[in-house]
């Protein structure tokens, strides 16, 4: 009868680690097949973005551009931002200054912390289309339409059109295509457009029978009786719903949606391992307690005034009152901690917008070369 056979903290925490490292090998595992299954489909974007900005160093803008825009609406979080502030440089290098300050506003509304070498960069922008351009704020009817100037944006936008007459296209499924001309004039005073599209009207045309007469008409009645087709006209109602707003009651499409960095999986580990660390303490405690009581029950000389009958009693209680609780709380320390642990190095070692790329991190297991043991090196390159 011992107070040491409930196992110490320190014990359960490296049994803990343990089980975190095993369970941290496991997700490693199943993440570079998450990685070949995103990049099957297509290329990488990290290794596009690369090659825009050495094409642009060599003064390639439009092949840059090319690559940038392509990735545009793969990209997330950090990528996104710096796609936008490259695009915005290399369209003013270009001198199509509207799409720079566009691709500049983006970069700027999502950077965080500001970059001041971007918000320098929209200041002269923006002067230099004052000039000769005008600020406009497009809306469209019905609301989700897309505008095509060079590129299709969603609507509604907010653009600088050069002084004299543009053509602008809008589009949306279900709908007919609309094309207006407007004309410009510099004042600085900014406007306000808004371009209507007008419903599909699909026409069916629907023969009805005509059931023939007992007696054949002459050819004269027979032309004069048969119907003509029915024309049915089918009008596509106009959605009138108000766009999606956000908080500032501003259209979702105008404040660009701010990413999510992907962490679900290091949330759902490090809040399960929490979880189950402290059901392993309270039973852990349980345990503990129960085993003090029955040592002094056991103890008492006047229950049991025969040493060997004591131990034996108490054997058999502790193998039935207090081994559950204990191997309940080491399961539940050690998956805990693993999953603890596993939720931590994951934080730290993957990169949650792309989980991919040369510089990604990864894990390689290696057999151990060792005369005098066996097994295998485990490590992690980030």
């Amino acid at each position: 009868m011992k107070e040491g056979r409930v196992p110490r903290a320190s014990h359960l925490v490296q049994v803990g680690i343990r089980g975190g490292l095993v369970l941290l090998c496991c997700v490693w595992m199943i993440l570079p097949v998450r990685a070949q299954e995103s990049g099957a489909s297509g290329r990488d974007p990290d290794v596009l973005i690369k090659l825009g900005a050495e094409l642009a160093r060599q003064e390639r803008f439009d092949e840059a551009v090319t690559l940038w825009l392509g990735v545009l609406e793969e990209v997330r979080g950090e990528q996104l931002t710096l796609v936008h502030k490259y695009l915005g440089v290399a369209f003013k290098r270009m001198g199509r200054l509207p799409e720079s300050w566009f691709h500049l506003q983006a970069c700027a509304a999502k950077a965080v912390p500001p970059d001041a070498t971007v918000a320098a960069l929209l200041e002269e922008v923006e002067t230099e289309l004052a000039a000769r351009h005008v600020k406009v704020s497009v809306r469209c009817e019905p609301w989700d339409a897309q505008l095509i100037l060079g590129q299709r944006h969603a609507c509604p936008l907010v653009w600088w059109f050069p002084e004299g007459q543009t053509v602008v296209r809008a589009t949306r499924e279900g709908y007919l295509d609309t094309e207006e001309t407007w004309t410009f004039v510099a004042t600085g005073v900014a406007q306000t457009k808004t371009v209507v599209l007008q419903p599909e009207v699909v026409v069916k045309v629907i023969p009805v029978p005509v059931e023939a007469p007992a007696d054949p008409p002459s050819p004269a009645v027979e032309e004069a009786a048969a119907p003509e087709p029915v024309e049915i006209r089918e009008e596509i109602v106009a959605d009138s719903s108000e766009p999606p707003m956000d908080l500032d009651g501003i259209p979702l499409s105008l404040a660009e949606e701010m990413e999510v960095s992907g962490r679900t999986a290091e949330y759902a580990l490090v809040g399960s391992g929490l979880f189950l660390g402290v059901l392993g303490g309270v039973a852990h405690w349980l345990a503990y307690s129960r085993n003090e009581t029955l040592n002094t029950q056991h103890l008492d000389v006047t229950r049991y005034p025969y040493g060997p009958e004591a131990k034996r009693s108490y054997d058999e209680a502790y193998d039935r009152e207090v081994r559950p609780v204990v191997i309940a709380s080491a399961v539940m320390y050690g998956v805990g901690g693993g999953a603890l642990v596993a939720g931590v190095l994951l934080w730290v070692l993957r990169d949650p917008a792309t989980g991919s790329g040369e510089n990604a991190s990864r894990m390689e297991l290696l057999p151990l070369a060792d005369p005098h043991a066996s097994g295998a090196t485990w490590i992690v390159r980030f």
